[in-house]
């Protein structure tokens, strides 16, 4: 923002651009410049802007869907997702133009972050590389796929990395369990870290490290409210809560035990579920609900 900028200013950065009806916007690390994808009818368009020129320009425009652009540090390279599997890598100059391309070998395509990685800039992303979804290196310079694979099978998805890009935080997902893993990249270590009785944000950049290397990030249980907690170096096993609205546990405790159980289908996949039975020796009514993902049965959100 401006240095004269007061707190709630709205600011039209892009004043000469019609009413696009879809945005999704990235921005280098000293916020000069920006990205930013815009549709409208049937026009996909991707932008570039030097926040210290005026206009914004067209760097690429096509018929297909177009999100999730990312720009590297420096502001001088863009990558976007065309049509949901298709990677499109772009060099900024005079003359942009598309200079790499990944399409067919991935699908479901989530660009995250350049990532410094084997002495190169690397693009981290997240696809549903084979039966579940890993997070992937893309090394722009060879235009080759590097898939994090831990052997582990269930959704890998990456919410965050520390500010030196030594080591990622990973979230696993398997059956209704989220399990926090962090991944060392330089060695390919892996360990699992945090509670596993609860649920996270399975995002990115929904946990992060602090100036310490202490890992932060949002949990909730079927018994304690959302908090944030700090998991505490150098092991991260031990946990200390930061105060943010709610704390504690919930006062009025559930009055049923939660057990976890699964069982085959018809056509042989593995189906998961809760099973809650009341304290009471009472005959009580048996009600399945289909909540539609992990953290849906532990989140307090309807």
């Amino acid at each position: 923002l401006p240095p004269d900028a007061k707190i709630h200013d709205k600011i039209d950065m892009t004043p000469e651009l019609p009413p696009y009806y879809s945005y999704s916007i990235d921005s280098n690390d000293d916020n000069t410049k920006m990205v930013f994808t815009a549709a409208l009818s049937d026009i996909n368009r991707l932008y570039f802007k030097d926040l210290n020129s005026s206009e914004a320009r067209v760097i690429y425009q096509s018929k297909l869907n177009l999100s999730e652009p990312i720009m590297n540090p420096k502001g001088n390279r863009i990558c976007v997702v065309e049509d949901n599997n298709k990677l499109l890598s772009f060099e900024v100059g005079a003359n942009t133009k598309v200079v790499k391309v990944i399409s067919g070998q991935v699908n479901q395509i989530s660009p995250l972050v350049f990532l410094p990685y084997k002495n190169q800039e690397q693009i981290l992303l997240i696809s549903n590389h084979g039966e579940y979804y890993r997070p992937i290196i893309w090394n722009n310079n060879t235009n080759k796929l590097e898939a994090i694979d831990l052997k582990l099978k269930n959704d890998l998805f990456v919410l965050g990395k520390d500010t030196r890009s030594e080591k990622l935080v990973l979230g696993g997902v398997a059956g209704a369990k989220h399990q926090l893993i962090i991944y060392w990249l330089a060695t390919g270590k892996w360990e699992k870290v945090g509670p596993t009785d609860g649920s996270f944000d399975l995002f990115w950049g929904t946990t992060l490290f602090d100036n310490q290397d202490n890992l932060i990030t949002k949990w909730q249980s079927f018994n304690s409210p959302p908090k944030i907690i700090k998991l505490l170096k150098p092991k991260y096993k031990k946990t200390a809560v930061i105060p943010f609205g709610r704390t504690g546990k919930i006062k009025n405790k559930p009055g049923y035990k939660l057990r976890n159980v699964s069982f085959k289908s018809s056509d042989g996949e593995k189906v998961q579920m809760w099973i809650a039975k009341p304290s009471t020796k009472k005959p009580t009514p048996f009600i399945i609900y289909i909540h539609g993902g992990p953290n849906s049965i532990v989140s307090d959100g309807y």
